[in-house]
């Protein structure tokens, strides 16, 4: 399966700049990092593509190899993952073309639409808005660093007042 996955993703993404590490697919925009990797279950029999965007000048280092848990389906608010029997190929190739119809639809455009930290911190927080139980997380040290370096302050100030509250409780 990792096999097909990783072709189909150097064939389809990599002329938009993503390059290949382990199961992660990754690039540096502007000044944002994008990624997204396939997780697969420990039984093997489902799995999703988690994605991540984040400013570079986040407060931690970033490798290749990172990604956050937002799981590809959740752009429709839905939490499953996909589906397939292991031993069939057949049935692995139906996964992997459905992940890949959601990355054409709504990964793609996403990341496109969020090309440096101005632009992302609006599209994941549309994101959160619209496909998120909790809505728009606002103690999230990513947005608040996409918002310092966008030089919106109130908005740093809000998510910095957030992330206090989180850690306090």
């Amino acid at each position: 399966m990792v096999k097909v996955y990783k072709q189909l993703c150097r064939e389809k993404f990599s002329k938009y700049g993503f390059k290949n590490y382990s199961n992660n697919h990754y690039r540096i925009i502007n000044d944002v990092f994008q990624s997204f990797y396939l997780h697969k279950s420990v039984d093997r029999m489902s799995c999703t593509v988690e994605f991540a965007v984040i400013p570079i000048s986040v407060g931690y280092s970033i490798d290749k190899s990172f990604c956050q848990a937002t799981h590809l389906k959740m752009f429709e608010g839905n939490y499953e993952w996909f589906k397939y029997e292991k031993d069939s190929k057949e049935s692995i190739d139906v996964c992997i073309h459905e992940m890949y119809r959601y990355m054409k639809l709504y990964l793609m455009p996403f990341f496109f639409a969020g090309e440096n930290c101005e632009q992302a911190y609006k599209a994941v927080c549309q994101f959160e808005k619209q496909n998120c139980k909790e809505g728009i997380i606002y103690a999230s040290s990513e947005k608040m660093w996409m918002t310092l370096k966008s030089k919106k302050y109130d908005m740093a100030l809000l998510h910095l007042q957030a992330l206090k509250e989180a850690t306090l409780e």
